[in-house]
């Protein structure tokens, strides 16, 4: 057979297989795990202190900041106290001066009633007192002053009572102006008057 003279040719090789990736439609149900983000209430265990409003009367407005030495003792119990009531060391600090001036100003506030009983009797005696100042003034009526004298204890520091009841040219009982007239007229001194003065009103107030 005669020779096929045609080039050896090299069979075409097979194309190739291509892969398609099908799209994946699945949703992915895992999430990404963050870190914890939990709150920690703490409660404090502090006293709470009273704030005070503001606004007109705000603090700066109506207190005024002072500098003073205090007993260290004192010191000590005072801001125990503070801490002990839950209130702001200035706010006991008013309370404290205003019930001292109101003691000072106005004792019959803090008075006991035993001191007020002693404070109404004292002044039941000054107005009686003040009654017998105006009796005197105006005293005319006879009293029987020798006996009322014998009866009563008088100062010993002067001898006039005793020479009062020993003179002879004073009546038993008189009025005072005319006793008065005849000390005079019989030469005792000032100071004897005052002392008649005084034992007279004494006697108005005893009898009162």
């Amino acid at each position: 057979m005669p020779k096929d003279n045609k080039p050896f040719m090299t069979p075409p090789k097979a194309p190739a297989m291509r892969t398609w990736t099908q799209p994946t439609t699945e949703t992915s149900t895992e999430s990404d795990t963050l870190p914890s983000t939990s709150t920690i209430t703490y409660t404090s265990t502090l006293p709470q202190l009273k704030h005070r409003k503001r606004g007109s009367q705000a603090f700066e407005k109506t207190h005024e900041r002072i500098t003073l030495w205090l007993d260290s003792g004192l010191k000590q119990r005072f801001e125990a106290l503070a801490d002990e009531q839950g209130v702001a060391k200035s706010t006991l600090l008013d309370e404290a001066i205003s019930d001292l001036l109101a003691k000072v100003e106005h004792p019959e506030a803090t008075a006991t009633p035993a001191q007020i009983a002693a404070l109404e009797n004292e002044v039941q005696r000054l107005q009686r007192r003040l009654n017998i100042e105006e009796r005197y003034r105006i005293d005319t009526e006879v009293h029987h002053f020798k006996r009322w004298l014998r009866s009563h204890d008088q100062p010993q520091d002067t001898d006039f009572f005793n020479r009062f009841l020993a003179d002879s040219r004073l009546p038993e009982h008189a009025s005072r102006g005319m006793y008065e007239a005849k000390l005079r007229s019989a030469g005792y001194s000032e100071e004897d008057m005052h002392l008649f003065e005084n034992a007279w009103k004494t006697m108005l107030f005893s009898t009162d």
